[in-house]
């Protein structure tokens, strides 16, 4: 957690960093340079969230629209989202579906996600947008809420990919508690042994498919489960992680399927990444 939760890789955020954004924020011409360097620093997610709303002053960086379709709320996470866009060089746009509306959002071909001419659209679903808790025990019922619950991502994707954009799903992170300790694991009905054969058949299929792959549950393994759930921050705003992690979140969301930024080049923001990184 101490790693992660401040983006330990980068340059701790400047001391000076509340007058460098007013003074982005007062200045009249580009400012791109420095809206850069200051994304280049360790920042947490309230910053990255002031330097979000500035993305409009940077000239020089390569347009993005990024959708976002979630079961949890977003206003956290997209000013998080644009503030890293500018360390890899993108000025992010994100058009987010309305709170509860996720289903409707990625099969209704006239949604704002689907005709906003995204270049990647994110289904970003959590645990709770499935049912997958089914009598203990039950092996029948379990393998059927696990198949319901990927052909449901299916159905999104689908929807989706009649915009043309980029599709990128992600894994769910299991819950931070267990009911029979390591039991729950191999007990057929169980939460985290359906989210467990729920994640390893997504990612098949993913890797089978032109869809690129964000592991969020590989994430909140690394950094910790009770760190990764917030229980208040989910009762009280449906936020799906951390307040903390949010910019850990944001910065491997950009870094996501270096696979497939090899293997199809011609995906733009995939692209734009491996040149930046001198994989191309």
């Amino acid at each position: 957690m101490h790693l992660y939760a401040p983006l330990a890789w980068l340059l701790p955020a400047p001391e000076n960093f509340s007058d460098r954004v007013k003074a982005i924020r007062a200045a009249s011409g580009d400012v791109t340079d420095e809206l850069r360097a200051l994304a280049g620093h360790a920042l947490n997610a309230n910053q990255l969230l002031r330097l979000g709303k500035l993305v409009d002053k940077a000239a020089a960086l390569q347009p993005f629209k990024l959708g976002i379709i979630s079961n949890a709320t977003t206003d956290f996470l997209t000013p998080a989202i644009c503030g890293t866009g500018l360390r890899y060089g993108l000025a992010i746009e994100c058009i987010t579906a309305d709170y509860g509306q996720f289903m409707q959002a990625a099969l209704d071909p006239d949604s704002a996600v689907n005709t906003a001419g995204c270049d990647a659209i994110l289904l970003a679903l959590d645990a709770h947008a499935f049912a997958l808790s089914t009598p203990p025990g039950d092996e029948g019922a379990a393998a059927q809420a696990v198949e319901r619950a990927l052909a449901m991502v299916e159905s999104m994707r689908a929807g989706v990919a009649q915009s043309g954009a980029a599709i990128i799903v992600h894994t769910i992170a299991p819950p931070a508690e267990t009911l029979l300790g390591g039991f729950d694991a191999v007990l057929a009905g169980s939460e985290r042994s359906q989210i467990a054969a729920f994640n390893r058949i997504l990612l098949e299929r993913c890797h089978q498919s032109s869809s690129a792959m964000l592991d969020v549950a590989g994430m909140a393994d690394t950094v910790g489960l009770a760190n990764w759930h917030d229980p208040i921050a989910w009762n009280m705003a449906k936020q799906p992680v951390a307040h903390a992690l949010i910019p850990y979140f944001a910065d491997h969301l950009w870094l996501a399927d270096r696979r497939n930024a090899r293997k199809k080049p011609q995906r733009r923001w995939f692209w734009i990444w491996t040149i930046q990184c001198g994989l191309a």
